[in-house]
């Protein structure tokens, strides 16, 4: 499936992790993507990975970082951060200290080559960092209750980065990317990101995102 030749859904954003879906279903000739933007497809760990892959082999190179450890690691990061998100896309909360926006914004890192030694460790140390200087606090039953939810929709610590959003996952992936591919001919953003989508067998937000289009369009 490739993203530029298929009609494009609306983003998800947050509205099919909190339930706030009227209306928005195929049965209405709408499709979501079932993750925050159609940038968190491009991301998903297995598919970009073997893309990855593919083109450093193609100007014989072999790679040196895995994409798929990072995202898992990045995603564990992210997962209380992601649950405090839904609880204020859920909850009374006026005048929280800290917004939806400041939390995915510490995704937005000025990269230095160093810090993608072992998988971007560094690199991941520095978010911890930004999202330590939040003050994310939930009720315990409040978050006991946002864990249940998002796993009754598949939706676990490994998986959450498809669900963070989109355009500061997309940005960072990207510097990622051009930091490795430095000094080949390769195109990290054309030749490996936005190249096309491969499924994995547990890639079911895309899944459901092609069941959607299938019924509207056939």
């Amino acid at each position: 499936m490739g993203w530029r030749s298929e009609r494009l859904p609306i983003d998800s954003d947050l509205r099919y992790v909190s339930g706030n879906l009227e209306g928005i279903n195929a049965k209405n000739f709408i499709a979501q993507t079932y993750t925050y933007s159609w940038e968190n497809h491009c991301c998903e760990a297995v598919g970009l990975q073997q893309r990855f892959e593919q083109a450093l082999r193609s100007v014989g190179k072999e790679p040196e970082f895995d994409l798929v450890v990072f995202l898992k690691d990045l995603s564990i990061l992210l997962y209380d951060a992601f649950l405090y998100a839904y609880y204020l896309k859920t909850s009374n909360t006026n005048g929280a200290s800290v917004g939806i926006r400041d939390i995915f914004n510490c995704l937005s890192v000025q990269i230095r080559g160093k810090w993608l030694t072992n998988n971007g460790e560094c690199l991941l140390n520095e978010i911890r960092n930004k999202l330590s200087n939040l003050s994310l606090s939930i009720p315990i039953d409040e978050y006991k209750k946002a864990v249940a939810h998002l796993e009754t929709l598949g939706i676990t610590k490994e998986n959450v980065y498809l669900h963070v959003r989109g355009h500061n996952l997309f940005d960072l992936v990207q510097h990622i990317g051009k930091i490795l591919c430095h000094n080949t001919p390769i195109r990290f953003t054309s030749d490996v990101l936005m190249k096309g989508l491969d499924k994995a067998p547990t890639y079911w937000q895309l899944q459901y995102l092609e069941d959607d289009l299938r019924s509207i369009l056939l």
